[in-house]
């Protein structure tokens, strides 16, 4: 499975850690995973063979610039236009209007390509309309780790209470305010 990663902050270099460990377990359950390019702000790594991940972790602190894969400038939606891939994975930080990583599920599904997101505020924001072109395009979008401190709270209904219907769901879905309600019942202000 090719992967493309929109996105380079901590929580992609740690997946990129953790496919690189978990690569012989991936390939003995049959899903091998090539990351076939990289995007930051300022321009995207690509290897369509793979990136060699232990390079990419080698320099996860001086970023891909250093990279002989680098090509600067060369922006994630035009990665997601162009290179092969069969996941992206959208990491960008949230933003109050939703992009650009917005743009970039947009893009992704519209080319008929699985999406992975760990970034709310395209979610909040074009929830609907996302939702819909996935399912015109037959492709998934997945966006589980962006709630609930990545709760199963969306696969469960999907998968294991799929004849249930859901009545109500009641609880603090967001774990800074269940830490801040925390603080706040030791009397903290």
């Amino acid at each position: 499975m090719k992967i493309q990663l929109v996105g380079f902050g901590n929580v992609a270099k740690n997946l990129v850690g953790l496919i690189r460990e978990k690569e012989e377990t991936l390939e003995l359950f049959g899903f091998p995973l090539e990351v076939v390019s990289i995007s930051d702000s300022k321009g995207t790594a690509i290897n369509r063979e793979g990136l060699d991940l232990d390079e990419i972790l080698k320099h996860k602190k001086t970023g891909l610039a250093v990279l002989n894969e680098y090509v600067p400038k060369y922006s994630a939606i035009d990665s997601i236009g162009n290179i092969d891939s069969d996941v992206v994975v959208e990491l960008t930080p949230s933003t109050v209007s939703g992009e650009p990583g917005l743009s970039h599920i947009k893009k992704a599904l519209m080319m008929k390509k699985n999406v992975v997101t760990a970034n709310k505020s395209p979610m909040v924001m074009s929830f609907r309309e996302l939702v819909e072109l996935a399912q015109r395009n037959s492709v998934r979008l997945l966006y589980e780790a962006t709630v609930a401190a990545h709760l199963p709270v969306f696969c469960m209904v999907e998968s294991c209470f799929e004849a249930d219907e859901l009545l109500s769901l009641k609880g603090i879905l967001n774990a800074t305010t269940n830490f801040i309600i925390g603080e706040m019942e030791k009397g903290r202000t």
